[in-house]
């Protein structure tokens, strides 16, 4: 729609399981171990830009992160919600009506439920103060994560607990911030840069295209914030 409110030519990238083929190397040009898949489809992205003769492009990259778009804020306040007293009994059926809705499998709506059996408060407290967006999906992704990165021996650090230097990136007003804007402010200083960012970058330049972020310009951040 928005290429057509434009007049500009539209060009479709499709992703289908071959898709999975150029994962050796999107995790070769990206040094890193790839949870999710999100570079993959970056890659072919820029692919096609470049082959059209595009050297450079404007991303969206940091709309999410700015103005709460991820689906994780609408969850987690779903969760204050159902977390409140007299709610609590309801949160179990709740979701599982949900994540039906939604065509989750059954299993996995076990799995989440599950991982939301541990109190709240105590969440925030092996955080730094915050619960934060993206907990529940990184429990409900553990047993992949495990296996990835338990090559060679290693033992990965539990996802229930925060990694070394995490509370440096905590908001130091966490307990007067409403829980929107802490989890906002925390995504600023740690998925956007360290992982949003990483991948875009990373997977545009072996395509020899750059992208440029144009959303995170200083002065647009500073008025969304």
């Amino acid at each position: 729609r928005v290429a057509a409110s434009l007049g500009s030519p539209g060009h479709v990238v499709t992703c289908d399981p071959s898709t999975a083929l150029h994962y050796p190397d999107v995790v070769w040009h990206c040094e890193l171990p790839l949870q999710f898949p999100l570079a993959l489809p970056l890659s072919l992205l820029s692919a096609a830009a470049r082959k059209e003769g595009y050297k450079v492009v404007l991303t969206g990259e940091g709309a999410d992160e700015l103005i709460g778009g991820y689906d994780c804020f609408r969850a987690d306040k779903m969760r204050r919600l159902l977390d409140r007293p007299g709610l609590r009994a309801l949160r179990a059926p709740f979701y599982r009506q949900l994540y039906r809705w939604l065509g989750t499998p059954d299993g996995l709506v076990d799995h989440f439920l599950r991982t939301q059996k541990r109190p709240a408060a105590e969440i925030e407290a092996a955080f730094g103060g915050i619960y934060p967006p993206w907990y529940d999906v990184w429990m409900a992704l553990g047993p992949e994560r495990d296996q990835l990165l338990r090559a060679d021996g290693r033992i990965p650090r539990p996802i229930s607990e925060a990694p070394s230097g995490f509370g440096a990136l905590v908001p130091e007003n966490v307990s007067a911030l409403h829980p929107l804007d802490a989890g906002l402010a925390l995504e600023v200083e740690s998925r956007l840069p360290s992982w949003i960012l990483l991948m875009g970058d990373r997977a545009s330049m072996p395509n020899g295209v750059e992208a440029r972020v144009p959303l995170l310009d200083h002065e647009l951040v500073e008025w969304l914030a």
